[in-house]
């Protein structure tokens, strides 16, 4: 109901749905104009397909990037 997934292995909680250009606004988060192209922002907001290829044959891959924290550097600035 709060828009938190968390994933089967229990080790990452991330929020879907909610407006990315609003955490922007907050700070610590990329501009969504520096996002890379495979980021998808579903009518803005966040989405499993934000980090997860849509219709792969491995179910739950990632979008392409060299490690995992790459992927989360994209849109957070740590």
């Amino acid at each position: 109901s709060r828009g938190i997934v968390k994933h089967s292995s229990g080790s990452v909680n991330h929020p879907v749905g909610m407006i990315y250009k609003n955490s922007h606004s907050r700070g610590s988060y990329r501009n969504e104009a520096e996002l890379s192209s495979d980021i998808l922002l579903p009518d803005g907001k966040v989405s499993c397909v934000s980090c997860h290829k849509g219709y792969d044959s491995k179910h739950g891959a990632l979008i392409e990037r060299d490690t995992r924290t790459a992927l989360c550097l994209e849109c957070h600035e740590m």
